[in-house]
């Protein structure tokens, strides 16, 4: 197509030109994006898991809150899982459970509380540079895995404690 000389049809091709190399360098860059958390994705799921054990292990450490936590990683080879439980110590009163899955590869952590599937866990590129993998819970927007695995057992707290009086109740 030949280069107009009226100002206004000039502006306009300026303008379509522009938005089709914005629209290009999205997707390039959604794409680097996607290859980026395939590629390095497993780490992030390591370090979530190793923060959901570390802090379900030191709830029994919170003074007058009677609670304790476990968490269990697991890996069959296509897919890791971690079974997390927190408990209001009681003789009587079970524990809330839930179950995260992580296929090596995939951009989602798949979880189940209590056998009711929850909104996935997102692994994105963000942080410092857009250079990160972070994971995205609940909305509250991209954070490190460490910080995803403390609202998640914080998330189950109250929760655990609501279980035990229902099942009592």
């Amino acid at each position: 197509m030949s280069e107009s000389e009226i100002p206004f049809v000039k502006r306009h091709n300026e303008q379509v030109s522009a938005a089709k190399k914005k629209a290009e360098a999205e997707l390039q860059k959604r794409v680097q994006n996607g290859e980026k958390v395939k590629a390095d994705g497993l780490p992030v799921w390591e370090r979530f898991v190793a923060r959901l054990c570390k802090f379900a292990r030191e709830l029994e450490k919170m003074e007058d809150a009677n609670l304790s936590g476990s968490a269990s990683p697991s890996d069959d080879g296509a897919e890791r899982s971690c079974f997390v439980q927190v408990r209001c110590d009681a003789p009587v009163l079970p524990a809330l459970s839930l179950v995260l899955r992580y296929k090596p590869g995939d951009h989602r952590i798949r979880w189940v509380c209590e056998g009711r599937p929850m909104n996935d866990i997102e692994l994105v590129v963000g942080g410092f540079r857009d250079t990160e993998i972070r994971l995205r819970f609940d909305k509250r927007g991209a954070l490190s895995p460490e910080d995803v695995a403390d609202q998640l057992i914080e998330w189950m707290i109250p929760r655990a404690k609501e279980h035990g009086i229902e099942y009592v109740g």
